[in-house]
């Protein structure tokens, strides 16, 4: 069996549809800026080759590319090659009836690109083409992706413009679509069914690969409409954090001015002051610390120390914690503000709904590690990996909170080539939180 066909009609289809990858981009992209009018002619012609029959696309072909047209002859006298009735014939019918779904796929990813990213970026001082490439390109990448597995199929498969423009030669010109034919005509049956077959096998696979691609796509959808709702949570929670300690403070001063004097509500004023500043603070230095705008320095921390202070510092609540440390003091080499504001917030978010939180420190290996478990109601099991994501407010503190305490702590705990993990206790009740840090023994340096 000759397998001919076979290698040149995957030969053709991949050099037009790579051809078709970055011809349809690009005129997506900019058609789809251009004034209505403009557009709609535009996608006209270039979607007309998909509705158009194959041989009416052929003939137009046979018009332009012929050997007694003018670019025929030109292109025979200038550089001795024939346009038609070759092999790489059929890659100009493959790019003409595969470009329409490649350019409609595209068009219809880049449409529904969200243009905020762009402006983004922009603001950011990036060019147009690094936007292009990294930021739109990703984002509408199941489109396009999905737009040229349909044109590698759809040139693979041509039959009408590759007849008339490259012909039927055994060894030269031959694809599986016009060997079919031929085979068919000649009464061979046995042979067109093989060729069927070849082909068959190819499609499947094809169309595989675009429910494949489908799949992926709405689990794509799917995770940015929950993203997007995460977002929206998280912008009400912020206007709630704001509102509620302004609404407070308004009625306070109110008070205030109507009495001339209470200066226990003059207390609660700057509490609630001092609630929208921390809260600010903290979104201010997630924002710099991801820009890489905040520079960790290195000191001598010794971790109980540390811990002692950090419980003595939280605000007086309901909620017993206790610091249990062995007789080694150690110590690890860290930005000690930083450090402090990472287990206040992880101590402090732990003790709100709780009765009691036990922090413990111990060593192991080159780790410093601190377990801090409460009593509360632990996390649900499937949100377990995205209690530090920014968005999230779950577990025994969520109510009234925002979710960027612990999202901080773990961007600060990170910048120290630390971890922090989570899980449920073993008896059902609370949660432990496993902040592990390189280490070293104060001892130890103190004797070099």
């Amino acid at each position: 069996m000759d397998w001919y066909p076979l290698w040149n009609s995957l030969r053709i289809a991949l050099i037009s549809c790579a051809a078709v990858f970055f011809l349809g981009i690009f005129a997506a992209y900019y058609i789809a800026r251009l004034p209505r009018v403009v557009k709609g002619v535009l996608d006209v012609l270039l979607t007309l080759p998909m509705v158009l029959p194959p041989t009416v696309v052929g003939y137009f072909l046979l018009l332009l590319f012929g050997a007694k047209r003018p670019l025929g002859i030109f292109f025979m006298q200038q550089f001795g090659v024939k346009l038609v009735m070759n092999w790489y014939s059929a890659i100009f019918a493959s790019i003409v009836v595969a470009f329409p779904l490649m350019y409609r796929t595209a068009r219809g990813a880049f449409e529904s690109f969200d243009e905020t990213l762009a402006w983004s970026a922009q603001a950011l001082g990036q060019s147009g083409v690094w936007i292009f490439w990294r930021v739109r390109m990703p984002c509408c990448r199941q489109g396009i992706l999905a737009g040229t597995v349909l044109a590698f199929a759809r040139a693979l498969g041509e039959y009408g413009a590759t007849s008339m423009i490259a012909g039927y030669t055994p060894g030269k010109t031959a694809t599986i679509a016009t060997t079919v034919y031929q085979l068919w005509r000649t009464n061979d049956e046995a042979g067109a069914m093989r060729w069927v077959l070849v082909d068959i096998v190819i499609s499947a696979v094809v169309l595989l690969a675009v429910n494949l691609l489908e799949k992926k796509q709405k689990a794509g959808e799917r995770f940015l409409v929950e993203r997007n709702e995460k977002l929206q949570n998280f912008t009400e929670n912020i206007a709630h954090q704001i509102k509620t300690p302004l609404t407070a403070l308004s009625i306070a001063l109110d008070r205030l001015e109507e009495s001339g004097e209470n200066r226990e509500l003059l207390e609660r004023c700057f509490e609630q002051i001092e609630r929208i500043r921390s809260f600010i603070s903290k979104l201010m230095t997630i924002s710099r610390m991801e820009a890489g705008k905040i520079i960790m320095t290195e000191q001598d921390i010794n971790v109980n120390s540390m811990l002692c202070d950090v419980v003595n510092q939280l605000p007086k609540n309901d909620c017993n914690i206790t610091v249990e440390c062995d007789d080694k003091d150690y110590c690890i080499n860290a930005d000690e503000e930083w450090i402090r504001e990472a287990f206040i917030n992880i101590i402090q978010n732990s003790s709100e709904l709780c009765e009691t939180v036990k922090v413990k420190a111990v060593c192991r290996d080159d780790k410093c590690i601190v377990n801090i478990k409460d009593n509360g109601s632990g996390f649900e099991e499937d949100l377990i990996p995205y209690v530090f994501d920014r968005f999230e407010t779950t577990g025994s503190a969520a109510a009234g909170h925002a979710g960027i305490g612990l999202n901080l702590s773990r961007l600060i705990i990170e910048a120290h080539h630390g971890t922090v993990d989570v899980r449920n206790n073993e008896d059902g009740k609370g949660a432990v939180i496993r902040v592990q840090i390189p280490r070293y023994v104060l001892k130890r340096k103190a004797e070099l």
